[in-house]
């Protein structure tokens, strides 16, 4: 994959609103890099509800969203190195191990954020990526490691079930 719309990430992953944050893939290169993009709104659903007078920092996005967003990046870089067009109905896409977070900015409705990954190490099932988050080149967020998987989902909830 080189890029990727809006339909086509809704294709691959299995986040649907309000959930699915990216917009587009703008590059990408199996095994090594991706480049994505997210358009902040002011109507996204993290702004309901605010009052007309706003106070400092209210419309900063959310960091816990800005890291979503990169996680699902991380995921389309996972299925594309594994050379999977979506994640299957019987699989479940696993996030962890976030090390290395560095927030360094806000984001704010009209921005554009600029998400560039790199793949750092493959198995044959997850992945090892790091990156950041800019806007207009400003550095937001920078991830030093990220964990993600693909598990059969057969069984994913037998260990929290009680006895």
């Amino acid at each position: 994959m080189t890029t990727m719309n809006f339909a086509q990430l809704r294709g691959a992953l299995p986040h649907r609103h309000p959930f699915l944050l990216l917009d587009r893939v703008t590059a990408s290169e199996a095994g090594v890099s991706l480049t994505a993009r997210k358009c902040i709104s002011g109507n996204e659903p993290c702004y309901a509800g605010l009052g007309d007078e706003l106070e400092a920092g209210a419309l900063a996005y959310p960091q816990t969203l800005l890291v979503e967003a990169f996680l699902q990046a991380a995921g389309l870089m996972l299925l594309e190195a594994l050379a999977l067009p979506r994640v299957a109905d019987d699989m479940l896409m696993l996030f962890g191990s976030l090390a290395d977070c560095v927030f360094a900015g806000d984001a704010l409705p009209g921005d554009v954020l600029e998400l560039q990954l790199s793949l750092d190490r493959l198995f044959p099932d997850s992945a090892m990526a790091s990156g950041r988050i800019c806007v207009d080149g400003r550095e937001l967020l920078r991830i030093g490691r990220v964990v993600v998987a693909l598990r059969p989902l057969a069984g994913a909830g037998a260990a929290a079930t009680p006895a």
